[in-house]
């Protein structure tokens, strides 16, 4: 997965920096897990706040090794696309778990 972030240079231009996610391995399953609970926790209650939401960036950072920060995702991303992106690895790492288990049941 790719992800283009607007960082401003010294004379107030901006420059879009693409960035490409890490190959996602066993560490970013747990951590997508960890989330979700954080997540369905708080959908459960009807209480969803910054908290919630810096998690959620927390998880794309790690994803994409850290080669960005929160902030710089906050400044350079668009509102609605920060949802997105985390729904976008959240489905990524979800097939490909799916994926293997299916292979493993075929076996």
């Amino acid at each position: 997965m790719k992800i283009k972030i607007g960082f401003e240079n010294e004379d107030g231009s901006e420059e879009i920096k693409v960035f490409e996610s890490l190959k996602l391995k066993g560490r970013a399953l747990r951590r997508y897990l960890e989330v979700q609970d954080v997540l369905e926790d708080a959908q459960r209650v009807g209480v969803f706040n910054t908290s919630h939401f810096d998690l959620m960036m927390e998880f794309i950072v790690e994803c994409f090794g850290n080669k960005f920060t929160t902030d710089e995702l906050l400044d350079g991303v668009d509102i609605e696309d920060i949802y997105l992106h985390y729904k976008t690895l959240s489905k990524e790492i979800q097939d490909k778990t799916t994926k293997k288990m299916k292979n493993i049941s075929k076996n």
